[in-house]
């Protein structure tokens, strides 16, 4: 059922196994994700093969949205 035109709406979208925010792009720049995530941050780009992939100094891109 289709709300009326102009009705508020609240959308839920719950994901299961799917990547989170900061697992997808990565603040690599900011202690704090490291600090909060110690076993689960993506590795700064440049110290593993699996690393966080570059976007510029502050951000990285998980590895494996990248085209090999």
């Amino acid at each position: 059922m289709a709300a009326a035109p102009g009705t508020p709406l609240v959308l839920i979208v719950c994901l299961r196994g799917a990547y989170d925010a900061t697992s997808l792009l990565v603040p690599v720049a900011r202690s704090f994700y490291y600090e909060q995530r110690p076993s689960i941050a993506m590795a700064q780009p440049g110290s593993a093969a699996s690393a966080a992939v570059p976007l510029d100094a502050e951000w990285g891109l998980n590895p494996a949205l990248v085209d090999s």
